[in-house]
């Protein structure tokens, strides 16, 4: 196959194909897209791989491929579409990966890679729409050069190891529509940048981190969001601001220090309790605000006063 210069895709998808990437298929002058997914194959990617100048896509995930994520890869500035998904990857994010710098796909979710995401790999993808690096052993501080990436539409960064504050920078992401955080030692406060960002409107999954404070009050502009969980936290407050986001469809606070009566909306009251559960002082039905509770203690007391004065009055007649 190294040997037809003219090719320019390579479709092997889908099969049973075991053994190694061939280094010849790097070498293919005109070779544009390359597809590999859904096979047996291993070995490590090729540092071949940088000599295919002309490759606009890679895919070669939900195999067994290990290794190392080549640094080479940086030198292939036609690629665009990079996904190595679901492989047996280890070792360090290559910062050589951000001059890449058409890169508008990148999925390496759910193999080991390791480290934190380098400082400034970010400056020079500002093409890039979709990054998910998810289910990976990935730790220390999500940068804040994240918020450079102005064209992503969805990040998922779940199911890692990551530590530290969430970017207020995230916020200037204005074009995300999905965003995934969960899964993570995550700490602080949630920023309140991340209620004003207007295109987000599939998911916000920020659950099962140490996250603590309030819901931010800017959250009640993330009308168009369908799916939150904020579950597995240390959140406090009520949930009044909640009652805002009228195209939620799914919602789940549960095991958190939230407090108060959940807002009777048609929506909200519909709630499972297993997505409410673990509040202790999260009152689900039947609440009585605290005006109402003090006038009913008061009344209580007024009755029990009266009762006393006509027991004793009938004892001295």
């Amino acid at each position: 196959m190294g040997r037809c210069t003219s090719l320019e895709t390579i479709d092997l998808s889908y099969n049973a194909f075991a053994g190694i990437i061939p280094d010849s298929l790097f070498r293919l002058p005109r070779l544009a897209n390359l597809l590999l997914l859904d096979n047996n194959l291993s070995g490590e990617i090729p540092r071949d791989v940088g000599t295919c100048s002309s490759l606009i896509r890679f895919r070669a995930n939900r195999n067994r491929i290990s290794g190392t994520l080549p640094k080479e890869i940086g030198m292939l500035r036609r690629l665009r579409f990079l996904d190595l998904s679901s492989n047996h990857l280890s070792g360090l994010i290559p910062p050589e990966i951000s001059t890449s710098y058409n890169l508008t796909f990148v999925d390496l979710h759910s193999n080991s890679l390791t480290g934190s995401i380098p400082q400034d790999i970010f400056q020079g993808l500002n093409s890039i729409q979709y990054l998910d690096l998810s289910n990976n052993l990935l730790s220390g501080p999500i940068p804040s050069q994240l918020g450079l990436l102005t064209s992503l539409t969805k990040l998922l960064l779940n199911g890692n190891r990551f530590s530290g504050q969430v970017p207020v920078e995230i916020g200037s992401c204005t074009r995300l529509q999905l965003l995934d955080l969960g899964g993570n030692m995550l700490a602080g406060k949630i920023p309140p940048s991340i209620g004003n960002i207007p295109g987000l409107e599939i998911m916000l999954n920020l659950s099962s981190n140490d996250l603590c404070g309030e819901i931010p009050p800017e959250f009640a502009g993330l009308s168009r969001l369908s799916i939150l969980d904020l579950s597995h936290n240390r959140l406090t407050g009520d949930l009044h601001l909640l009652s805002a986001l009228q195209n939620l469809v799914a919602l789940n606070i549960s095991f958190n220090n939230l407090s108060g009566a959940v807002p009777n909306t048609t929506f909200l009251s519909k709630l499972p309790l297993a997505d409410l559960e673990g509040n202790p002082a999260l009152c689900v039905t039947g609440c009585l605000s605290s005006e109402q509770s003090g006038s009913r203690m008061s009344q209580r007391a007024a009755q029990i006063a009266t009762a006393v004065l006509l027991s004793a009055t009938v004892a001295l007649l």
